[in-house]
């Protein structure tokens, strides 16, 4: 008889084959998509899933009870608009993702600034504001998905950070990004999912790191990675306060 390690080996071999023949040209990949099948031990044990469901090895902090991933900082390059600065990482059953800012293929005023996430397996994700400090304010703001434009809406009026958090309606789902401890932390929310997000510095970090919990697909990873590109300190009443002056100089109506 086999024994259960073999089992297990050869099982993992049936299953990620079995995966990679259930990926799809869709846009937005499903990281829980795959319904992995238990395994068989014996004395008529159970294995169970051999991962997480629609989650691969690679990448999981089991601790966590999801998927982290990490985009690093690549070279700056020069453009009409000046300095672009990118982020690229590997995401596990994803593939590659990147960040940038400001783009160079859209047409918008020199006044704007606009962030792109993009990658084989993510929709394109934009974000494009007011230009401040060499990103997109959150006034008058324009997120889109392939081209599609999100609603966006949020009250700089409130006090806590979740009433003050940005409400986004994209693709039938509505979500809340709002600032979690410091200032380099941040979490976007949708009803059963969550990516939290985590600059290694607040001004052009060496890496963002991002950890998924719930039934996180590619769509909100872009839309999470998308808006650490943007200027978000007026998430938070304090931030709102210190940035105050600056951004009154920039735009007087961003208050």
């Amino acid at each position: 008889m086999a024994s259960a390690m073999e089992v297990v080996d050869t099982a993992s071999v049936v299953a990620e084959a079995w995966m990679a023949g259930q990926r799809s040209n869709l846009n937005t990949v499903p990281l829980r998509s795959f319904s992995v099948p238990t395994v068989a031990l014996h004395h008529g044990a159970m294995l169970g899933p051999l991962f997480s469901t629609g989650q691969c090895r690679n990448g999981i902090d089991r601790r966590m009870g999801g998927m982290t991933f990490k985009v690093q900082r690549a070279a700056s390059t020069k453009g009409r608009r000046g300095e672009a600065v990118s982020w690229i990482g590997d995401i596990a059953g994803l593939g590659r993702v990147q960040l940038t800012f400001p783009t160079e293929n859209s047409n918008y005023p020199s006044t704007y600034t606009e962030v792109s996430v993009s990658g084989e397996g993510f929709p394109l994700v934009t974000y494009l504001g007011l230009g401040y400090l060499q990103r997109p304010l959150l006034a008058r703001g324009e997120l889109n998905v392939d081209w599609e434009p999100a609603e966006l809406s949020r009250n700089r009026w409130l006090l806590t950070r979740n009433a003050r958090a940005l409400r986004i309606r994209t693709k039938r789902r509505s979500y809340a990004y709002t600032q979690r401890g410091g200032k380099r932390d941040h979490e976007l929310v949708r009803t059963g999912a969550a990516v939290h997000m985590r600059r290694s510095s607040w001004v052009k970090p060496r890496t963002i790191t991002g950890t998924c919990s719930g039934d996180v697909d590619s769509l909100d990873i872009a839309i999470a990675l998308v808006l650490e590109g943007v200027y978000t300190r007026n998430l938070t009443v304090y931030g709102a306060l210190v940035s105050l002056p600056g951004r009154a100089i920039n735009r007087f109506n961003d208050i």
